[in-house]
């Protein structure tokens, strides 16, 4: 008599959690559209090639070369998403200040003489296609940017700074590439990468040292998004 009362209880409380058990809603899927705003931050990685007009490399002296520029930069980044089905497109602009920086002899011998290289701030504007699931999104990107590039050659007396001569340029170019982006509402981690090709830098140091450089980047950035 006992057991099947303890069966009976039993039945009746695994009956009564199936039931309230199906009326609980799955939670909502992420959605990824509306506005959304956030800061970046990460590394970049660029190579400036300074090709001298009226220079050629010669047994002491390498005027034409190609030298890393590299560091750290922080900006910030505003977007739009629109989100069907699965499918999302979306438009994005950011701004970074940028802390690459790098150098490189031109003396062969005494090192005295070198090529600086600076990108003082860097700008895109881009537009996205993702691939939604759920709260994580895998997206590509590509659009254009533009870039401050600073070159610069010193010369060193004794290990002194002696002379300086730089000049700054504002470049244009296309940029591409892709990431994930993990959603947690109302708050977005996202890693991506993107590669920046921009047009030449033109530098006019002297009557001596003038002509252009080309400058690409690699960048490597984290960012925490807020959507609105």
């Amino acid at each position: 008599m006992i057991r099947k009362s303890c069966l009976a209880a039993a039945i009746s409380f695994f009956t009564l959690t199936t039931a309230q058990a199906a009326d609980i809603e799955p939670p909502a899927a992420f959605d990824w559209s509306g506005p959304y705003a956030g800061i970046v931050a990460g590394y970049s990685w660029s190579s400036f090639d300074v090709s001298p007009t009226d220079l050629p490399n010669s047994d002491d002296f390498k005027w034409n070369q190609s030298f890393d520029v590299d560091g750290a930069f922080v900006g910030a980044e505003a977007g739009w998403n629109h989100q069907m089905d699965s499918v999302v497109l979306g438009i994005a602009a950011d701004f970074s200040v940028m802390g690459a920086k790098g150098d490189s002899p031109i003396d062969v011998e005494d090192k005295d003489e070198i090529y600086v290289g600076e990108l003082q701030w860097l700008a895109t504007l881009r537009g996205k296609i993702g691939y939604a699931l759920d709260n994580v999104l895998l997206f590509a990107t590509g659009g254009a940017a533009m870039t401050e590039a600073k070159l610069a050659y010193e010369d060193y007396d004794r290990g002194v700074l002696d002379v300086r001569l730089e000049d700054t340029d504002t470049m244009f170019g296309w940029v591409a590439g892709g990431g994930i982006e993990f959603a947690l509402a109302p708050v977005s981690v996202k890693i991506e990468y993107l590669y920046a090709d921009f047009d030449d830098l033109n530098f006019d140091l002297s009557e001596e040292i003038f002509g252009d450089a080309e400058v690409d980047t690699h960048i490597l950035r984290g960012g925490l998004m807020f959507h609105l």
